[in-house]
């Protein structure tokens, strides 16, 4: 083999090992198949489903309801306070704007007065400040989606509820028995919304809410577009549990009990020889399963036949009524779920026509 074949046959081995390395070039630089876009396509569906999932799970935990400085008043109202007979208050007392507070004299003594354990806040910046945290309150409560169940809470279905927030088909109750609510967690809320602006929660003479297992009545709230009339009687007592935050009067029959508090935001508060107490939550165990003291028979699990209590719920999901968060993250999942199939389709057109 002559000088002039072996170089020949080098610059043939050079020609074959350059076109490997473009080879190699262009196989590195190789537009994904379509099974690999398929795969990328799903595991960034999959994200996304996980963000929105993720949202929804944050947003359904509903923030607790907080009176702020409004939760030291066992009474507190806008325009006037008048009390007959000798009632028992534990909590301080608070008006504003008006300046109106009656038969608060001593009791027993008087013929009207007050054994108060806590301080009268009258037109002070206490009171100021206790009626706007009420109205902030009263707007948290209010925002909250709510389930329907019938306007007669006691004898009527449902007799026994679990945590939840809750309106009737005309927005108002009345309890006209023994209304019992059960908590499996100290924490547990029970919210009852009534939107009338006449006198949209009333109780009958007699009637009872009692708590059971873990509730507390710290954690129960009514809220009351309208008045509330909790109505008793000197020979027959009315025992009421839970914060109402009306936005115009709470009227008080004779020998009523209230395990909460009465938060009227532009008029008044009538009490007649009652007794109400500040509800302050505890961190150790709620009541005993048969409920709180002065329950009736009728309050006790299963009393009313054919009564099956509902199953206990909590707080119904903000995300469920148009939360914002939740619906910006379902808009930004469905871009790009549209956004990817549209890659897809263009790529397997490329394949197909060769470009």
């Amino acid at each position: 083999m002559n000088q002039h074949d072996e170089t020949v046959r080098d610059d043939e081995s050079a020609a074959v090992a350059g076109a490997a390395t473009r080879d190699a070039a262009k196989s590195k630089t190789k537009r994904p198949s379509a099974s690999a876009l398929t795969g990328t396509v799903f595991t960034l569906i999959v994200l996304l489903v996980f963000l929105m999932f993720s949202s929804m799970a944050r947003a359904g935990s509903t923030t607790p309801v907080d009176l702020l400085t409004a939760g030291d008043f066992a009474v507190l109202a806008g325009s006037t306070i008048t009390n007959l007979g000798c009632t028992t208050i534990t909590g301080d007392v608070g008006l504003d704007p008006g300046t109106a507070v009656t038969g608060f004299g001593t009791c027993p003594g008087d013929a009207d007065g007050v054994a108060l354990t806590g301080t009268v806040h009258v037109d002070n910046a206490e009171a100021l400040q206790a009626q706007a945290d009420l109205t902030t309150a009263y707007g948290q409560a209010f925002s909250y989606p709510r389930t329907t169940i019938p306007s007669e809470l006691g004898p009527a279905v449902p007799n026994i509820l679990g945590p939840g927030v809750y309106t009737s088909a005309d927005t108002t109750f009345q309890i006209t028995g023994t209304l019992t609510l059960n908590a499996s967690d100290p924490d547990d809320e029970f919210i009852f919304y009534m939107g009338s602006t006449g006198t949209s929660l009333t109780t009958a003479v007699g009637s009872n809410v009692v708590l059971q297992g873990q509730a507390q009545a710290c954690n129960v709230f009514w809220v009351v577009a309208g008045s509330a009339t909790l109505n008793g009687g000197a020979n027959t007592a009315t025992t009421f549990v839970g914060t109402i935050m009306a936005n115009i009067r709470i009227t008080l029959g004779d020998n009523v009990t209230v395990d909460g508090r009465l938060l009227a935001q532009t008029d008044s508060v009538t009490l007649i020889h009652d007794t109400i107490t500040r509800s302050d939550c505890a961190s150790g165990p709620g009541p005993t399963p048969g409920g709180t003291p002065g329950a009736t028979p009728g309050g006790t699990p299963g009393a009313t036949p054919g009564n099956t209590p509902p199953p206990t719920s909590t707080l119904p999901n903000p995300g469920d009524s148009g939360d914002p968060t939740v619906v910006l993250v379902a808009v930004l999942a469905l871009a790009g779920l549209i956004a990817a199939a549209g890659l897809v389709a263009r790529r397997r057109v490329r394949s197909r026509t060769g470009m």
